[in-house]
C-alpha cells in the first residue's frame, strides 16, 4: 500500500500526548482522496496534528513536510467553498475532539482536484491554518540487470552474478523502495557438456534356444552408462555376446513303426481272430528316452459271416404196424432233416425220409393137423 505521512505543526497548542481524534472522516473529493483520521501527536515538544489520507484503491497516502505550511492567519485561498470557518461547518465535515480541559475543534478538507489539502486546529485561544500541496507518491523501481561475473563453466551450466539499483524511477513522496534483491545469480553456458558413452554390465542370458543338443543363448549391454550425449563417443565393441549351452545329447523318445499285415484268420466263418504287429523302432528310444506307448499288437475279428449248416437226418421214428405177426415182416418210419436244419447255404440231407426195416422176424409156429395129438416141440427151445 502506498502512504503518504502529514505532520502539520500548530503553533501556541497544549502539549497532547499522542491520542486519537477522530477516524473514518472519509471526506471525498472528485479524485477518490478521502481524509480517513487525525491524531494528535507531539512533535518535539509541540502540539501538532497527523492527518492521513487513502484513494480509491485502499492505499493510505502521506504528504512530506516540505510541502506544508501552517499560519495563524487564514491567508487568501486556504480554504474551501463551504468551510469558511464556522463551527457547524466544521462539525458536518470532520469531527470534533475535546482533548483534556480544552475542548478542540480539527477538521481537514481535500481540493476538489485533490492537488492540496486544508487542515485547521482550534481551540479557545488560538487557530492554526495549515495547507499543503497533495503530490503523489513514487514507487521506485529497479533498473535492468548490467554488470555480469564471468560465467563459473564454460559447459554443463554455470552461474554468474548482476546488480540493478532502484533507480528507475527512485522511490519520491513517501512512494515504496523496491522489493527483491540488487544482486542476483543467473545460469550461464547452460549448453550441455559432450559426454562419451559407456557400457552398462552384460545382462542375464536369455533362454537357451534348445533343451539338449547344444543350442545358443545371448545376453546384452547397453551404451547407456552413460549415454553418449551432446557430441560424445559412442561405445566400441559389440553390444551382443553369445555362447553354446545344453550340450548333452537329446533323449530319444520311441516311436512306433506302422502296422504289418493281419495274420491268417483263426477261422473260415462265424467269426475268427487274426492279428498284426509293430515295433518300437520309429525311433528306437535312447539316451534314457520313453519307451513307447501303448501295444505291440492289435487284433481284430474276421470272418465274421455265419458258417454254412448241413442238414443231418434225425434217426427213424414212428413205425408203421409190422406186416406181418411172425415170420419177418415190414414196417414203415420216417425220419427228419433237422440234425440239424441245413442253414446259410448248407447242404440238404441226401436221402429218403422214410425207410422200412424187418419186424416180428420170428418164425410163425407150424401148423399141425388136428387129428394128431402130437406133441410139437419148439426148435428154438
Amino acid at each position: 500500500m502506498l502512504s503518504v505521512l502529514l505532520i502539520l505543526t500548530l503553533f501556541s497548542l497544549i502539549n497532547c500526548g499522542e491520542s486519537e481524534l477522530g477516524t473514518n472522516f472519509n471526506i471525498p473529493t472528485s479524485k477518490g482522496l478521502s481524509v480517513i483520521a487525525l491524531k494528535c501527536i507531539d512533535v518535539g515538544g509541540q502540539y501538532g496534528i497527523l492527518a492521513s489520507l487513502q484513494n480509491e484503491g485502499g492505499e493510505t497516502i502521506f504528504l512530506t513536510d516540505t510541502n506544508w505550511k501552517c499560519s495563524s492567519v487564514q491567508e487568501e485561498g486556504w480554504k474551501l467553498p463551504g468551510f469558511e470557518g464556522s463551527s457547524d461547518k466544521w462539525q458536518s465535515a470532520s469531527k470534533i475532539a475535546d482533548h483534556g480541559v480544552t475542548p478542540w475543534r480539527y477538521i481537514a478538507a481535500i481540493s476538489p482536484n485533490a492537488d492540496w489539502i486544508w487542515a485547521v486546529g482550534a481551540g479557545e485561544r488560538s487557530t492554526v491554518y495549515c495547507r499543503g500541496v497533495v503530490k503523489a507518491p513514487v514507487a521506485g523501481a529497479w533498473s535492468a540487470w548490467e554488470n555480469w561475473s564471468e560465467c563459473l563453466k564454460d559447459c554443463g551450466t554455470g552461474t554468474q552474478t548482476g546488480t540493478r539499483t532502484c533507480t528507475n524511477p527512485t522511490p519520491e513522496y513517501g512512494g515504496k523502495e523496491c522489493e527483491g534483491d540488487s544482486t542476483e545469480t543467473r545460469e550461464c553456458n547452460t549448453q550441455e557438456c559432450p559426454v562419451n558413452g559407456g557400457w552398462t554390465d552384460f545382462g542375464g542370458w536369455s533362454e537357451c534356444s534348445k533343451d539338449c543338443g547344444t543350442g545358443t543363448q545371448t545376453r546384452t549391454r547397453t551404451c547407456t552408462n552413460p549415454t553418449p550425449e551432446h557430441g560424445g563417443k559412442e561405445c566400441e565393441g559389440d553390444s551382443t555376446q553369445a555362447q553354446e549351452c545344453n550340450t548333452q545329447i537329446c533323449p530319444v523318445n520311441g516311436g512306433w513303426t506302422d502296422f504289418g499285415g493281419w495274420s491268417k484268420c483263426s477261422k473260415d466263418c462265424g467269426t475268427g481272430t487274426q492279428t498284426r504287429t509293430r515295433s518300437c523302432t520309429n525311433p528306437t528310444p535312447e539316451h534314457g528316452g520313453k519307451e513307447c506307448e501303448g501295444d505291440s499288437t492289435e487284433t481284430q475279428e474276421c470272418n465274421t459271416q455265419i458258417c454254412p449248416v448241413n442238414g443231418g437226418w434225425t434217426d427213424f421214428g414212428g413205425w408203421s404196424k409190422c406186416s406181418k405177426k411172425c415170420g419177418t415182416g415190414t414196417q414203415t418210419g420216417t425220419r427228419s432233416c433237422t440234425n440239424p436244419t441245413p442253414e446259410h447255404g448248407g447242404k440238404d440231407c441226401e436221402g429218403l425220409h422214410t425207410g422200412t426195416q424187418s419186424c416180428n422176424t420170428q418164425h410163425c409156429p407150424s401148423k399141425i393137423p388136428c387129428c394128431f395129438n402130437t406133441t410139437i416141440r419148439r426148435l428154438d427151445n
